[in-house]
């Protein structure tokens, strides 16, 4: 079951001699089971300017019962060095995705800065609706990267006497 079903009755009123149209009611029941939710939340590694996708190996949020487009993180605090986006939306920042969007490959972390930081980090909040929310922090170690192409300054012959 996930975290909600419907279902649905026809009827029709009579009192013998009247008869109404046919009518249908319709039930929606909500789960109310308080599942709790199952972290996963292994940081990753990008390379200096990168744009990389996060996966369910790095952050994953599951319970049992609840579809994974209802599983909902919600970034507290950003990265610093770089952003959070939707792989299809480059430079455009977000601040909510989905346990879906993750299994999807959709969310991606962009790594925009050039200094020689190497840890990023951003906080979150995620919820299934209905259990209490876990918090999180995923951490983001960067490895720099050359930026100028090593050159020779110096290309003098040494002597080295035997004795």
């Amino acid at each position: 079951m996930g975290a909600s079903q419907s279902d649905y009755f026809i009827f029709i009123l009579t009192d013998g001699t009247h008869r109404r149209p046919e009518e249908t009611f319709e039930i929606h029941v909500k789960n109310s089971r308080k599942a709790n939710i199952a972290l996963l939340n292994r940081g990753m590694t990008v390379r200096e300017g990168e744009r990389v996708s996060i996966s369910t190996s790095n952050l994953s949020a599951s319970d049992e019962s609840t579809k994974a487009e209802e599983i909902v993180f919600a970034v507290i605090r950003p990265p610093r060095l770089g952003q959070l986006e939707y792989i299809d939306k480059m430079f455009v920042p977000i601040r909510s995705f989905t346990q879906m969007d993750i299994a999807a490959q959709k969310i991606v972390y962009n790594h925009l800065t050039k200094n020689d930081i190497v840890k990023d980090s951003f906080t979150f909040t995620v919820t299934n609706g209905l259990s209490e929310a876990k918090d999180g922090e995923f951490r983001i170690d960067i490895q720099p990267m050359d930026r100028i192409l090593p050159t020779l300054v110096e290309n003098s012959l040494i002597e080295v006497g035997l004795d």
